[in-house]
């Protein structure tokens, strides 16, 4: 399978460590304990629209929408596919469904269910589609009807002056999608019948692209996720992340 490649244009921040949460979700900590998984499905899906607005201090980037300048989706000698200027909607209504922890590894394996995910921007394309030739390069739209993403931490924690941190580790994004649905606009220039044509059949045989485009799409989906997880662990220790737990002891 071909390896997505992703040119992420972020503003360079200077980190300072040892901060608390980002102030809005200072009262959305839940504790270690058995009652962690009701607190986290309310508290959690509380902080996401939250989440969602962005918090330049912490490096976590908007995301109503979440914007990408290049995604070079496809790449082989018989076809290129590059979109542009690409925006995704809908992250902000993500609802985490179901949680699973195992707090002997540090296991966290949230599942979020997005009803509706959008992604608008430009594509550019050089090769051959159902055997014909062609080179063109227009609007596109990609409509994701209620995925469910399953993203799985597990939390290493670090020691970096005098403090702990986490150092987490995600394994690879698993997917379910209902259906997807394909709008690329002048495929074939003028020839608007064949372009329907073309598209009618994306949209019919979406399942197919999936096995092919569905790993980059979830690669791009985990990389905002990690991302966001990552920037936090960089400079909130752990005493910050969780309410105090006496039973639960950090190694």
């Amino acid at each position: 399978m071909l390896k997505l490649k992703l040119f992420y244009i972020f503003s360079c921040f200077v980190f300072v460590e040892n901060k608390e949460l980002p102030k809005f979700m200072r009262d959305l900590r839940c504790p270690l304990t058995h009652d962690f998984k009701p607190c986290f499905l309310e508290k959690g899906n509380a902080a996401i629209p939250l989440i969602a607005k962005g918090d330049p201090e912490y490096n976590i980037p908007k995301m109503d929408p979440f914007e990408i300048p290049v995604v070079k989706l496809f790449s082989s000698p018989s076809m290129a596919l590059n979109l542009t200027n690409l925006k995704i909607y809908g992250l902000e209504n993500l609802k985490i469904i179901d949680i699973e922890v195992d707090l002997n590894r540090r296991m966290f394996r949230t599942t979020l269910k997005g009803e509706n995910v959008t992604a608008i921007g430009n594509y550019s394309i050089d090769g051959k589609i159902l055997v014909m030739p062609i080179k063109s390069k227009g609007l596109f739209s990609m409509y994701i009807q209620n995925g469910i993403y399953i993203a799985t931490k597990i939390d290493h924690i670090i020691d970096k002056h005098g403090e702990k941190y986490y150092k987490p580790v995600f394994e690879p994004l698993d997917y379910h999608l209902e259906k997807v649905d394909f709008q690329i606009h002048n495929l074939f220039g003028e020839n608007k019948v064949l372009g329907d044509e073309v598209n009618r059949f994306l949209n019919n045989n979406w399942d197919i692209l999936m096995i092919e485009f569905g790993p980059e799409i979830a690669q791009i989906i985990s990389k905002i996720i990690t991302d966001i997880f990552d920037n936090l662990a960089a400079v909130v220790p752990v005493k910050y992340v969780f309410l105090d737990d006496p039973v639960f002891k950090f190694k």
